[in-house]
């Protein structure tokens, strides 16, 4: 019998919702917006309830914890382009990520040093990856005529994301690529394809 943890949580599309869960059982979610133009992030324990350190105000999205748990990346839109900022939940601080960059659906590594996110605002999609230390610019990962949200396999070595390659046949679907060898060597494989708009 399913069981009502936690209501009003903001949605990207029907079952896709904006949600971040630590391997602690802690959670982050993104409320609702309901017509305000401030999306909350606040994180909640197993029962919902509502835990001190974390609560950011403002327009964050898509906020996701560091493999330790100790700081969270998500992009905030102050109404021009997303940015990257990472938040260190000991010291309570934000900080920008990948300087100059416009994006957004960030992940973590496995190993939490670098950020692999969804470059926007150049003409087409990219993904590109950024050290977590906020230092040094961003680099392309993948280029792709249509990406989505990026997120890496346990290990580090692929990354899964969904998006379209020109195949009206099948729309959206769902690749994974090799990101352990040069970016010319990157042939995305498709992982979930059908008629059917997949997300990862």
């Amino acid at each position: 019998e399913a069981v009502l943890i936690l209501s009003g949580v903001s949605t990207l599309a029907p079952g896709v919702s904006r949600l971040h869960v630590t391997a602690s059982g802690s959670m982050i979610y993104q409320r609702s917006m309901g017509g305000a133009s401030e999306i909350d992030v606040v994180e909640v324990d197993r029962r919902g309830r509502p835990s001190a350190r974390i609560r950011l105000e403002g327009p964050f999205r898509t906020p996701r914890y560091a493999p330790t748990g100790d700081r969270l990346v998500l992009s905030r839109d102050d109404g021009n382009v997303p940015t990257l900022w990472i938040f260190d939940v000991a010291a309570a601080t934000l900080a920008p990520v990948a300087a100059g960059e416009a994006g957004t659906r960030p992940a973590w590594s496995p190993d939490g040093g670098t950020i692999a996110f969804l470059g926007i605002g150049s003409g087409e999609a990219a993904i590109k990856t950024v050290r977590a230390d906020a230092g040094g610019a961003a680099e392309p990962l993948l280029n792709t005529e249509s990406a989505g949200t990026p997120s890496y396999s346990r290990d580090g070595m692929w990354l899964i994301y969904d998006g379209a390659l020109g195949l009206p046949e099948t729309g959206e679907d769902v690749y994974a690529v090799r990101v352990d060898v040069p970016v010319s060597e990157r042939t995305p494989q498709a992982v979930v394809s059908s008629a059917a708009t997949e997300e990862s």
